[in-house]
């Protein structure tokens, strides 16, 4: 179950509220965990339209976001049964870019995880969304200007040396261990996925992918979904798998107004699966 946290308290409070109510009437043998917060690092990068600077940095350096979560956690500890339901944050992929996590006054990530892995031990889970789709790292094939299939093998395969998805799942593993001091922490990754068509946020992210048509085809779509569903979650190396693992999506979605395609059918209206197509069941990998 998720609860927002953005530059408006009065929003923040009331969708807080439904939450609550939500919450008793489930019940806590429905809640795997409580989710206060989604990507909150990334608001930096938001037009300042969207995200005034101002805003993003009260959510960190000012306390707000840590605030909040031990509001929301108070809250859910005065409901019956709920005070073992686990509790997360959930993050991208740039708060493994510090060492173990970026602590700048804009995303103080590692400030935020020391205070609640202390304050709660155990019950915290720590939950990344991976996208190699999105990867900064993916460039066009040498003498290329359109060519990616080296960034597609990569990015589409989850059981192999090189592929992208268990490689910073590793990472992030051993970002949790110089943090806790254990190799025990809970991590689920809570969102993957793959956007077809092109997903209108590709460009800002990679350029370059954009420039592939055969990077956000049906094709690739599919056998990423093919490759997910077969995944047994090792990832090759000495660290343990993910705990979890939820894809994204069942449909497809819009990120602070600009529209999405890593759903599975288009919006829910939709009849048919965007997969349905059973004259060809090719995969790239």
């Amino acid at each position: 179950m998720g609860t927002q946290v953005t530059c408006n308290e009065t929003d923040d409070d009331r969708d807080w509220a439904w939450v609550l109510e939500l919450l008793e009437l489930l019940g806590p043998k429905h809640v795997m965990a409580l989710a206060v917060g989604n990507e909150m690092e990334l608001l930096q990068f938001k037009p300042p339209d969207v995200v005034p600077r101002a805003c993003a940095q009260q959510i960190w350096s000012g306390g707000y976001f840590y605030r909040k979560l031990t509001e929301r956690v108070k809250s859910l500890n005065e409901l019956k049964g709920f005070q073992d339901v686990l509790l997360t944050s959930v993050f991208g992929g740039y708060i493994i870019a510090g060492n173990p996590f970026v602590d700048t006054p804009m995303a103080k990530v590692l400030s935020f995880l020391q205070n609640v892995t202390d304050d709660y031990g155990d019950r915290w889970v720590f939950t990344l969304n991976v996208y190699p789709y999105f990867d900064p790292g993916n460039r066009l094939d040498p003498n290329s200007t359109s060519g990616c299939s080296s960034a597609l093998e990569k990015s589409l395969c989850f059981d192999g040396p090189g592929c992208l998805l268990p490689s910073i799942t590793s990472t992030m593993r051993r970002s949790m261990e110089k943090l806790t001091g254990t190799k025990s922490g809970k991590l689920w990754l809570g969102e993957t996925g793959w956007s077809y068509p092109q997903a209108s946020t590709l460009p800002g992210a990679n350029a370059q992918m954009a420039k592939c048509k055969n990077f956000s085809s049906e094709l690739a779509f599919r056998t990423y979904y093919q490759n997910f569903l077969k995944w047994n979650l090792s990832i090759g190396t000495d660290e343990r798998g993910p705990d979890h693992v939820f894809y994204f999506t069942l449909r497809d979605s819009v990120n602070f107004g600009v529209g999405e395609h890593f759903g599975l059918i288009e919006s829910c209206d939709s009849e048919s699966c965007k997969l349905e197509d059973d004259h060809d069941v090719r995969v790239l990998v």
